[in-house]
């Protein structure tokens, strides 16, 4: 049954499922009216499935569903005024009262959250241990997450695009980021792009959220909220009533902020929405803006020392706090909530004071969440009480009413002043009550300011104490870099008057020397002894081995192995195992190890010249004994 807004009927037929959608995409109409969503679908998959197949712009209504009630349908066409002829209700008839029904604004609207995209940016690769260009592949790696990290911001707010932001940090760097992006995949085609390079990895994956809801299961409950949340990629978030009772405490992982509305709206309706941290991070202005919540951060981020202090008085209380996110939500709920704890004391009392019955939430609400005063509040909740009692007329339903023989001349006028006279006596008791909170809220205001200057007085001391403390510990760090640096020039002076009295000469010093080493030919140069100290000698090239042999340099190591060892030798390069003292890239070394190496390359000299006599003497005895 198609029915337009003037309640004509522009379909009348059965149809299938497959017949339906078409329709549907044909008139695109306002409202889908059923007495029972499993109409629709049989379980909440195959619902989810129809609802993504319909109009975007057409939404599904539950007639039957008033005020998070089930009503039957009879009793609904009865209310309104509706009679069909025969006693049950044929698929037509039932289908053209739901049609009438839903025009008619009855029933509750089925709400489906729209689909998100998840954006997931990450290093490239891993950098293996090792090498001296690690370092800087890191910090290159690390600035093309953050650039990309900035660039997708940029865009997302240049084309007005919701979203939220989880960031996992590493050594004071971005180490990945996820982008929660509130709008189908499709619209970010052109924008954002998968990347993958040896840098940086961007993913686009699109998620479409598989819960439904009706409209009405949103504020279920009016209980006033005050919500902590610590936003990351484990969100931690805390409910808390104005009386300071944990409703809920919990924390999850990549948390999107639809299912943290959907959840804190189970529980009441939130007035504020608190960080720990200062300034406040994007998710939770966020959430306070979705909420139309106030947004609570402290002056100064919360320290660990007093967010573990909070912890454990919820602890002792019987609240189970089971990580650093629960311990940081509920902090800044804690604190929040002390913010306000003054106003919603002087709304008991005054309301305690006075003794009227009012829906002491809704005044709540209204003081804190308008900043609207008590007695207004109060007075506008008078009004309710009387429209209830019997309408606005009834101004003053305790006043007597005037005699018969005293409406004549001027008794009605007087009964009418004397009303006046008491209505404005209730008036000025209320507005000097009013003033009476005015003066205790200045004395309050007034401690806080001697407490906050008190507050500051000692904040300065302690930084001064701290400054203090910190230059102490630089001059006593300094006074002893500078003895080490005494000690060495001191030890440096002794080492040059050896060499100058020939006691011990100098070297160049190398750290190891491998296969790839390079010849310090220009180094080398400078010094009056051409002789090297190395801390370990690995192997040599063969460009190193010559440029030894060409400059007859000296070779002394603190450590070789005995095969390189063998192998130099061989080749006429003498190794003395020798320690000096270092200074940077040069060693002092006893000048009886340069006798030493001397000595040693006689012999072998000797020792190959040996060689030589002997080979020549075996040619010509092999010689000899041919030409016998």
């Amino acid at each position: 049954m198609l029915v337009d807004c003037d309640g004509k009927v522009i379909i009348d037929k059965r149809v299938d499922i497959k017949k339906l959608i078409r329709i549907l995409w044909e008139f695109r109409p306002k409202l889908i009216a059923v007495d029972n969503l499993t109409e629709l679908g049989e379980n909440q998959r195959e619902l989810i499935k129809f609802l993504n197949l319909i109009p975007p712009e057409t939404e599904v209504v539950q007639v039957t569903r008033v005020d998070g009630e089930f009503v039957d349908l009879r009793e609904l066409l009865k209310v309104h005024g509706m009679r069909f002829t025969s006693e049950k209700l044929t698929p037509r008839e039932t289908a053209l009262a739901l049609a009438f029904l839903a025009l008619k604004g009855v029933g509750t609207k089925v709400k489906v959250f729209e689909e998100k995209t998840k954006i997931i940016v990450t290093k490239g690769r891993t950098p293996r241990a090792g090498g001296s260009s690690m370092n800087r592949f890191v910090r290159a790696t690390r600035n093309a997450v953050i650039e990309t990290v900035n660039e997708i911001k940029s865009t997302l707010e240049k084309e007005g695009l919701d979203y939220d932001l989880f960031i996992r940090k590493s050594d004071g760097s971005i180490d990945s980021a996820t982008f929660i992006v509130y709008a189908p995949r499709k619209s970010l085609e052109g924008l954002v792009k998968p990347v993958s390079s040896s840098a940086v990895r961007v993913k686009v994956r699109p998620v479409v959220t598989r819960k439904f809801m009706f409209e009405d299961e949103e504020q279920r409950t009016k209980e006033l909220l005050v919500v902590g949340i610590d936003p990351g990629i484990k969100t931690g978030l805390a409910i808390l009533n104005v009386e300071g009772e944990v409703l809920f405490l919990g924390s999850f992982k990549n948390a999107d902020r639809g299912e943290l509305v959907s959840l804190i709206n189970k529980f009441g309706l939130p007035i504020i929405i608190a960080t720990d941290t200062s300034p406040p991070s994007h998710t939770a202005k966020k959430l306070a803006a979705t909420l139309n919540a106030e947004l609570y951060y402290p002056k100064n981020s919360l320290s660990v020392k007093e967010k573990e202090r909070i912890a454990e008085e919820y602890r002792a209380r019987g609240v189970n706090v089971e990580d650093s996110h629960q311990r940081d939500a509920l902090a800044a709920a804690h604190k929040a909530l002390n913010a306000i704890k003054g106003k919603i004391e002087k709304v008991e009392n005054y309301l305690e004071r006075i003794g009227l019955d009012v829906d002491r939430d809704r005044v709540r609400l209204s003081v804190l969440k308008e900043g609207r005063s008590i007695a207004d509040v109060v007075e506008e909740e008078i009004g309710e009480l009387i429209k209830e009692e019997g309408g606005e007329e009834d101004v003053y339903p305790t006043a007597q009413q005037p005699k018969r023989n005293d409406l004549e001349g001027g008794g009605l006028k007087s009964a009418l002043k004397l009303a006046y006279l008491e209505a404005e006596n209730v008036s000025l008791k209320l507005k000097i009550k009013e003033l009476e909170a005015t003066i205790e809220k200045l004395n309050l205001e007034l401690n806080l300011i001697r407490r906050q200057i008190e507050d500051e007085v000692e904040r300065k001391v302690s930084s001064i104490k701290e400054s203090y403390s910190q230059l102490t510990r630089k001059v006593e760090e300094l006074q002893r870099i500078n003895e080490e640096l005494s000690s060495l020039l001191e030890k440096a002076g002794e080492a040059a008057l050896k060499v100058e009295r020939g006691e011990a000469f100098v070297a160049l010093y190398l750290d190891d020397i491998t296969f790839t080493s390079k010849f310090p030919e220009h180094e080398i140069e400078e010094l009056p002894t051409r002789a090297i100290l190395a801390n370990k000698v690995e192997a040599l090239n063969e460009d190193f081995i010559e440029k030894i042999l060409e400059n007859n340099i000296m070779l002394f190591a603190s450590e070789i192995n005995e095969k390189t060892k063998k192998e130099l030798e061989d080749r006429g390069i003498p190794v003395i195992t020798a320690s000096g003292e270092v200074y940077g890239r040069y060693a002092v070394l006893p000048i009886d190890l340069k006798d030493e190496w001397n000595e040693r390359m006689e012999k072998l000299k000797s020792m190959r010249q040996m060689q030589v006599e002997d080979l020549e003497k075996l040619l010509q005895e092999y010689r000899a004994s041919r030409w016998k």
